[in-house]
């Protein structure tokens, strides 16, 4: 199984988390991951460098390199419960 990384950096508390997940993994699964990273921590925003096309601030193309589910996902309303 393949694998990708992603990172966690929480300015409050100047820690950088890193996690490794599969290459399937869908926008949805990558919230949680981020989530379950950060259990207590409110945020103000949040900052994803996505692999591929983006048009007008939404994703245009799914990514070649990891699972589907990433054009017209809500990344607001995905993290909007825990804003500050």
């Amino acid at each position: 199984m393949s694998a990708a990384r992603t990172s966690s950096f929480v300015s409050a508390t100047t820690e950088n988390t890193e996690i490794s997940v599969r290459t399937e993994v869908s926008a949805a699964e990558m919230v949680e991951q981020v989530r379950r990273l950060t259990p207590n921590t409110p945020y103000d925003a949040v900052s994803i460098g996505y692999p591929g096309l983006v048009f007008r601030g939404k994703i245009a193309a799914e990514p070649y390199n990891l699972g589907g589910g990433w054009v017209g996902f809500d990344f607001e309303e995905a993290f909007a419960s825990r804003s500050g």
